[in-house]
């Protein structure tokens, strides 16, 4: 490893650090919001839970390359760009994650919050 570029381009390495766990923070931040909103939904309709997670599904298995190529003509080469594809890539994740946690709360704790 070359110890003399890194010092040298220390300004550089953090501005793109902060630039990524901004990408990243806006990404984990609007995909909790938008899958815990999915995750109510299926949780008061379970026949949601097919349809959504299929979708996120397949979102999750589309290679971020051809996301990518297929975002850049509609929205540009932007930050927006990246964050369709980032907050499309934690829907499944967080989406059966969120299910999971509010099936796993007791029927007696929700029948007394009743």
């Amino acid at each position: 490893m070359n110890w003399d570029w890194i010092r040298s381009n220390i300004p550089q390495i953090v501005d793109a650090t902060i630039d990524h766990l901004i990408l990243t923070g806006i990404a984990v931040g609007v995909g909790f919001v938008s899958s815990f909103g999915c995750a109510l939904l299926i949780y008061r309709e379970r026949r949601f839970y097919g349809p959504l997670s299929g979708i996120s599904g397949v979102i999750y298995t589309i290679p971020s390359l051809a996301l990518l190529a297929f975002l850049v003509p509609v929205t540009g080469l932007s930050v927006l760009t990246a964050e369709i594809a980032l907050i499309g890539y934690t829907l499944l994740i967080l989406i059966r994650s969120s299910v999971g946690g509010l099936d796993s709360v007791p029927h007696d704790i929700t029948e007394a919050a009743d």
